[in-house]
């Protein structure tokens, strides 16, 4: 059994002659692991300075050396936490400064899927290159609060109270 960008394989079926007789196979893709969605998303302004960053990857990802795969600029302490049969990183920095830009660097030649595949950090299909998130977190809570309400038919509501400003409904 072959198909593009996967490993092929090879198995053997007995076929009975009075039933219908199925095979599922399950190849290995041969394409190396990306990064399939982040929070923050790319270049957001209002990032939550309080809240925890997560990274999902496309396959489980060998966590052994992952955390010096990381790199804060500015510099932050953290902690990372990895769920989802290892495919989603969960990073808590020990504290982010608010309206300040920063960027997460993700090394691309320490980071390794359980197959042994290096880590496509530009997301190009070849293996290498690192991986950049770039975010800015948004004001303390005391200037802008989110929160949300759910009416009696489950809607939800959304409401932006500003400091000394009108509220306004999404």
């Amino acid at each position: 059994v072959s198909a593009d960008h996967y490993y092929s394989d090879t198995t053997s079926v007995s076929i009975l002659d009075t039933f219908i007789t199925f095979h599922d196979v399950q190849l290995l893709s041969n394409l190396p692991p990306l990064i399939s969605d982040t929070y923050p998303v790319q270049g957001d302004s209002l990032f939550p300075a309080w809240q925890d960053i997560i990274i999902n990857f496309s396959r489980p990802i060998d966590v052994s050396t992952s955390d010096s795969a990381m790199i804060f600029n500015p510099s932050v302490n953290f902690n990372s936490q990895w769920s989802e049969n290892n495919k989603r990183l969960t990073i808590s920095p020990d504290s982010l400064e608010f309206t300040t830009w920063y960027s997460l660097t993700i090394l691309d030649s320490i980071i390794l899927d359980v197959y042994g595949h290096i880590f496509d950090g530009d997301a190009d299909s070849t293996a290498g290159g690192e991986f950049e998130l770039n975010f800015k977190t948004g004001p303390p809570r005391s200037e802008e609060h989110t929160s949300e309400l759910q009416s009696r038919r489950n809607l939800v509501c959304r409401l932006l109270l500003e400091k000394k400003k009108l509220i306004h409904y999404f």
